[in-house]
């Protein structure tokens, strides 16, 4: 309580202290030295320890002030490894990871967008311009797709109805062919019936000659009897 009223509570004089990310500890100048071997000699304990965590721990709590929804948001993001201690941070390199894991899961929300697919298609991807590329490289696979399938289907239409016509002509020339060997069978069938019809013609009238010739021999025969 004494100490809270001279403004010499660890977490008073933290407000007063810097804190060096890069080197992992508080700042601390000659003045600081003495005031934390005073301090220790008077509390009995290492005061300049309390003092150098009070320090680490409000350049933490600021940073969760600040950041602290993006860093919650941005948890997790595929492709990045976890912030770790945020006082090993300085408040632009934060700021900078943190904005390279909201670009990313941006890209990649977009690109799923963009290509119909999961987001979980791109998450081995985490720079924006690759992801970008990638989801315009799919929808010209697609796009392509898309096209050689619909020529290939035009193409199989051509060859059907090529195949269709020749098939008719085929048998348009089939069946011609066959009409004509039916006119020829027919002709040929037409012919015997008149040779067969001409040979018994021929045979009666050979026939009646031959009655005529013998019934002349029978009349000459009477005469020349009698």
């Amino acid at each position: 309580m004494f100490l809270e009223l001279l403004g010499l509570t660890p977490e008073q004089i933290a407000k007063n202290e810097t804190w060096d990310p890069k080197k992992g500890r508080q700042e601390k100048d000659f003045g600081d030295r003495v005031g934390d071997s005073v301090m220790s000699l008077l509390t009995g304990s290492n005061y300049g320890e309390k003092v150098e965590q009070a320090t680490k721990d409000r350049y933490v709590d600021n940073f969760e002030d600040v950041y602290g929804d993006r860093i919650r948001k941005t948890s997790g993001v595929a492709g990045y490894e976890q912030l770790g201690d945020l006082s090993r941070l300085t408040d632009r390199k934060l700021q900078q990871e943190l904005l390279n894991r909201e670009n990313t899961r941006t890209a990649r929300s977009q690109a799923a967008a963009t290509t119909g697919l999961d987001r979980n298609e791109f998450l081995t991807l985490t720079d924006p311009g690759e992801i970008g590329a990638r989801a315009s490289q799919l929808v010209k696979q697609e796009r392509d797709t898309k096209v050689e399938k619909a020529e290939a289907k035009e193409n199989r239409r051509y060859r059907d109805s090529q195949n269709l016509q020749l098939l008719q002509l085929e048998n348009q020339q089939a069946n011609l062919a066959a009409d004509r060997q039916l006119r020829r069978d027919q002709q040929s069938y037409q012919n015997r019936v008149l040779d067969l019809k001409e040979a018994r013609l021929t045979r009666r009238d050979r026939q009646a000659a031959i009655q005529q010739m013998m019934a002349g021999l029978a009349q000459l025969g009477a005469s020349i009897a009698i």
